[in-house]
Formats: C-alpha cells, sequence, structure tokens
C-alpha cells in the first residue's frame, strides 16, 4: 500500500488548512473595527471574534472530521490522514487489457461518474458523486503503467474536486480503499 509523502498526522492535517482561513478572518474583524475603536480596541475585538466565532465552526468540523477519521481506522485499521490520497497496485495483464478491466470496473461502481479515459496515456479520470452532508465530491485519477507484457502498475490517486478543502471526512482515503479492494477482486 503506497501512500502520499507528507507527514501522517492529525494535527498536520488541521494545521495546514487553518492557518489562511484565520488569518481572512482576523483582517475582516480589523475592517468591522476600525471605525468604530482605537487600536488597542480594535486588535482586542479582532483576536476576541476570531477567538469566540471562528475557532468554534473550525473545532466543530474537526470534531466531525475526527469521527468519521475514527470510523474508517476501526473499518480498515490503518489510516492516512492526508486529503489527498494513493494508492499502488499491480494487476496480471498487459496495459490494454488492464485500462479496459479498469474502465469496466469504474462504471459498475454507481458512486463513480464522468468517467472519462485516454488510453494511448494510459490515464482515467472520475469524479465521486456529490452528497451535500459527507463530501463535495472528489476527482480520481488512475495512471497506469506496463511493468512487464504481463503486469500493469496501477497508481489510484483520489483529492477534494474543490481546492481549499482541509477536511474530507476520511471520503479519499475510503475512495482509494475501495477502488483498489475492487480492482483486486477478481484479478
Amino acid at each position: 500500500m503506497q501512500k502520499m509523502n507528507t507527514p501522517n498526522s492529525y494535527w498536520n492535517r488541521i494545521k495546514k488548512g487553518i492557518f489562511k482561513p484565520t488569518l481572512f478572518m482576523f483582517c475582516i474583524f480589523i475592517l468591522v473595527a476600525i471605525p468604530r475603536l482605537n487600536v488597542l480596541g480594535i486588535l482586542t475585538f479582532a483576536i476576541a471574534a476570531t477567538l469566540l466565532l471562528w475557532f468554534p465552526i473550525i473545532a466543530l468540523c474537526s470534531f466531525i472530521d475526527y469521527i468519521f477519521l475514527k470510523s474508517i481506522f476501526k473499518k480498515y485499521g490503518t489510516i492516512d490522514y492526508n486529503v489527498q490520497q494513493l494508492r499502488k497496485i499491480k494487476l496480471i495483464a498487459d496495459r490494454e487489457a488492464s485500462f479496459d478491466y479498469v474502465m469496466n470496473k469504474l462504471k459498475e461502481l454507481k458512486w463513480i461518474e464522468n468517467i472519462k479515459g485516454e488510453r494511448a496515456s494510459g490515464f482515467l479520470e472520475a469524479r465521486t458523486k456529490h452528497n451535500c452532508l459527507k463530501t463535495m465530491g472528489e476527482s480520481i485519477r488512475i495512471e497506469l503503467i506496463e511493468l512487464s507484457f504481463q503486469e500493469t502498475s496501477i497508481s489510484i490517486y483520489s483529492k477534494p474536486f474543490k481546492k481549499g478543502i482541509i477536511w474530507d471526512f476520511a471520503k479519499n482515503y475510503e475512495n482509494v480503499e475501495k477502488i483498489s479492494a475492487y480492482l483486486k477482486k477478481d484479478n
């Protein structure tokens, strides 16, 4: 099982995406306070508003994300906290046959849509369906590389469809695990 090369901790996942939005909200609160307060009052208001209004939202989203990650950990026995996920598997077939096999298997999965493939370069792209309760949709990319005449390496990438997502509620991890298990099942 191949994973992305970034530090694997929940804190790094949250820390990576919180700084810019928090700084943005802090600046908004400063702009709101400028016409009404002096410098010390502006900074006090901005810090208090950021702590009281913005951090509870971050804490709630982080808690919900943590619950989903914990359930995935129980299901698979391991977890990679990165939002972007990668798995590599091998199929016993040449690249052309593997391409057809992967394309047909992806079409069988009801939660995947917009499947596009480029046979010459060995790439497949797809999206997961949008579910407003759990996901905004993920972008899935599959790369096929022929290792030998009868062996093909398949790299399965999953990342949020929209940029800037820091909480994916473990959907990308689940995507690559489900797809890799589904592809390995009949091969």
